[in-house]
């Protein structure tokens, strides 16, 4: 490739990235600190990339670009069983159950002794369907004896009945959006606005957590 091309590509390539910090609030430095390999997903799908600086909500980071230390780090990714790395987690789609998604780990990170703590996490955050994580013999793993059964879907939020009816909150899901606004530094009140006005740079989980906390914010005022 000519010379002029690459300095091109590259440019394009740090605009881009630039761009994207800048819409979830972050330097172009903490994105490239990451588990994702941003540059190489721009560099094989500049259109799609653009299209989810855009705010498209039909497109989506592949797995392909996920690097062994993400929290779902799979077997789709291109560095799965490559350089040295391990071969990743394997995802199974259980669409007529509670927990669609299952993450089942390989025996590479079973020997490794993944940390399914931070996947699980991770999950509560970004899967919004149910998900659950197995060994690679299908079983739940046990975290200082406890079965971690993995995330229930989305709360679901009542109106609070004058006969006292509450609200039921999955307890798989309590405190996550508190630990998100954490991570930010902010208040959970600050950051539910700053997501409910920026809602195309989140995602629908999150936006979902957010309404949820600043309506929660009014019920016993």
């Amino acid at each position: 490739m000519p010379k002029r091309n690459i300095i091109r590509n590259n440019n394009n390539y740090n605009k881009w990235a630039n761009d994207l910090a800048k819409k979830w609030g972050i330097s172009k430095r903490t994105l490239e600190q990451d588990d994702y390999d941003y540059k190489g997903f721009y560099e094989s799908n500049p259109s799609t990339a653009n299209a989810i600086l855009r705010g498209s909500r039909n497109v989506h980071f592949p797995d392909t670009y996920k690097l062994p230390s993400h929290p779902t780090f799979s077997e789709e990714s291109k560095y799965s069983g490559r350089y040295g790395n391990p071969i990743g987690g394997h995802w199974k789609d259980n669409s007529n159950n509670l927990q669609r998604w299952t993450y089942q780990l390989s025996p590479d990170q079973v020997r490794k002794n993944w940390n399914v703590r931070r996947t699980l996490e991770y999950a509560g955050e970004a899967e919004d369907e149910g998900f659950r994580i197995t060994d690679n013999k299908d079983k739940y793993p046990i975290i200082n004896g406890v079965v971690q059964g993995g995330i229930l879907p989305t709360i679901t939020v009542r109106p609070k009945q004058k006969d006292g009816g509450s609200i039921h909150i999955a307890p798989s899901k309590r405190g996550t959006f508190t630990a998100a606004a954490t991570k930010h530094n902010m208040g959970v009140q600050e950051f539910a606005s700053k997501v409910l006005r920026n809602k195309d740079s989140y995602s629908p989980a999150i936006v979902k957590k957010a309404n949820f906390a600043r309506n929660a914010s009014k019920w016993n005022k």
